[in-house]
């Protein structure tokens, strides 16, 4: 059921904006959890996405080393699982993220914002 979902989210953002609209946390960059990153982190597995690299305009709530472990009470499997979790919610919505930063695990909320380009 997920396809026809995608193509009737697609079609609804085509009638309605005249362009296909996907969500995102910021301008960052995502890298898998590797076992060495982990070890390095603190996390005791691998699922997840750490945030690589920030570039300007990206929330303040997300720090460079963090691990997204949750998307609105999803657990993150890898990069490309968030990806297509933020790309599904709406934008100008509150997502809400499970993280591990410090060996600590937190929950912040950040706005989805329309994915530049």
């Amino acid at each position: 059921m997920r396809p026809l979902f995608t193509v009737l989210q697609t079609f609804e953002e085509l009638r309605q904006y005249g362009e296909v609209r996907r969500g995102s946390i910021g301008n960052v960059r995502l890298v898998p959890v590797t076992t060495r990153l982990a070890e390095r982190l603190g996390a005791t597995d691998t699922r997840g996405a750490v945030v690589y690299e920030i570039y300007r305009d990206s929330p303040s709530a997300i720090e460079l080393g963090d691990i997204i472990l949750a998307f609105n009470g999803t657990t993150i499997q890898d990069p490309g699982h968030l990806e297509r979790l933020m790309s599904e919610a709406r934008i100008g919505s509150t997502a809400d993220l499970q993280i591990l930063r410090d060996g600590k695990r937190r929950n912040i909320s950040v706005t989805i914002q329309k994915r530049s380009a």
